[in-house]
């Protein structure tokens, strides 16, 4: 860092290789807040328990909310630096850096030119600034691991009853009338899916029209629509709504309170069936609208996502699951600039890893749990590196051999990953 200002290495070269001094790179910038007083009351312990648990609480989100606002405000000035910067001509006309604000972390997301980064120095009370490449969710977890020999848990009464236990994902799930679900940040399907012009089947001919953007995936003209992204504002825009649901969503979900037996493989009740970890538990899903246009929109992407965390932390959710991470979008070019990095293949944390970090360490000091990672590549990382949260790998039941598809290999901070496993059995035939 000595040698790069408040610039990561990785953002560094970035700069260095933009073409221009109006290329535009998608940053994450930490604000300087050690100085900012948080003064919380004591930590709940066997000896020391308050006699009013409301007031306690209460007495948390005061300091919490003195704290944020006291951000907020260093964050304005972060923001009236980046003006200042765009006065001396370090931006086009026109310009929109895309700001969202964190205060419970203390970061800042916003699309700034490598003129303005290479000038950092301007930007008021930042302490480090990262490149946000990573934009793509990727679903961990597609085997069956969550079939464990939980009934052994269940008969110790061990159910998670008082407890609000969240899964943290975009989408929805494809079959939700078997979900036992009791809250839901969106709870209408419609806003998950992608818009699309039918009649344009040709890149070119996409790419020709204002907002279009090319899907090679799947050979379709996507409609980019902001932050409005639903059913009804494409089809008003004479447009076709793709709705996607998501499998994906649907196994998590059940993993957690599955409250009927057998409803994702009746055919290998002994092995896939039962109910879900905790079906005493209450069970929100902190759902975020995850659509391909919103990948062009890094800023707006990262703050929606990170709003599904916030909104299941302020409904009391103390233990929170994360069984997917973020990759780059290796197909896209981002603001002018087409990425590299991979958590994946990198031993380097990622912004979202430090943020995350940051989040667990204030009250209410949510227990979040991140798969390792499926192994889809050769010599992959563990996919989550924080230190802050409890990364969960797969062993194969003996509690001394990992699993051939669970990510292990440690990142560069040198900590061992994951912090522990679980076992499970490997399905006959691929995942369910």
């Amino acid at each position: 860092m000595d040698n790069y200002g408040s610039l990561s290495k990785l953002l560094h070269q970035r700069v260095e290789q933009a073409s221009n001094d109006y290329n535009l790179i998608p940053v994450s910038l930490s604000l300087m807040i050690d100085d900012i007083e948080y003064s919380p009351p004591p930590i709940i312990t066997s000896n020391n328990i308050p006699p009013d648990i409301d007031a306690w609480r209460n007495s948390h989100l005061a300091a919490i909310d003195s704290r944020n606002t006291k951000i907020i405000q260093r964050a304005n000035k972060m923001v009236d630096s980046i003006n200042t910067a765009v006065s001396r001509g370090w931006a086009p006309a026109g310009f929109d850096p895309q700001v969202s604000i964190d205060p419970y972390s203390g970061t800042i997301n916003a699309v700034l030119t490598a003129k303005i980064l290479e000038n950092h120095k301007i930007l008021d009370s930042v302490s480090l600034i990262v490149p946000i490449d990573s934009v793509l969710p990727v679903q961990d977890m597609w085997w069956a691991s969550y079939r464990m020999n939980i009934d052994n848990f269940h008969t110790h009464n061990y159910q998670g009853s008082g407890i609000t236990a969240a899964n943290w994902e975009g989408g929805y799930p494809n079959f939700e009338n078997q979900m036992s679900i009791d809250d839901a940040r969106f709870n209408n399907p419609d806003h998950f899916g992608y818009c699309a012009d039918p009649s344009i089947s040709t890149e070119a001919a996409c790419l020709a029209i204002t907002g279009g953007t090319w899907n090679s995936t799947e050979s379709r003209c996507v409609i980019l629509t902001g932050g409005t992204i639903n059913k009804a504002g494409c089809e008003a825009g004479g447009y076709t709504w793709n709705l996607t649901p998501d499998q994906h969503v649907a196994y998590m979900l059940s993993a957690i309170k599955n409250a009927r037996t057998n409803t994702i493989n009746a055919s290998a009740p002994t092995t896939y069936g039962g109910t879900g970890f905790a079906p005493g538990a209450e069970l929100i899903l902190a759902n975020f609208r995850y659509t391909f246009d919103q990948f062009a929109v890094p800023s707006f992407y990262v703050s929606e996502m990170f709003d599904g965390l916030q909104w299941a932390i302020n409904l009391n959710a103390t233990a929170i699951n994360q069984s997917w991470h973020t990759a780059p979008i290796t197909t896209e070019t981002v603001g002018g600039v087409t990425y590299s990095f991979d958590s994946e293949i990198s031993g380097d944390d990622t912004y979202d890893d430090k943020r995350i970090d940051l989040i667990a360490s204030i009250f209410p000091f949510p227990t979040i749990c991140q798969s390792a990672g499926s192994i889809d590549k050769p010599d992959e990382y563990v996919n989550h590196k924080g230190y802050n949260t409890i990364v969960v790998g797969q062993d194969l039941r003996d509690g001394y051999q990992i699993a051939s598809i669970s990510a292990y290999k440690n990142p560069a901070n040198k900590q061992e990953l994951p912090h522990v496993t679980a076992g499970f059995e490997v399905p006959v035939s691929g995942w369910i």
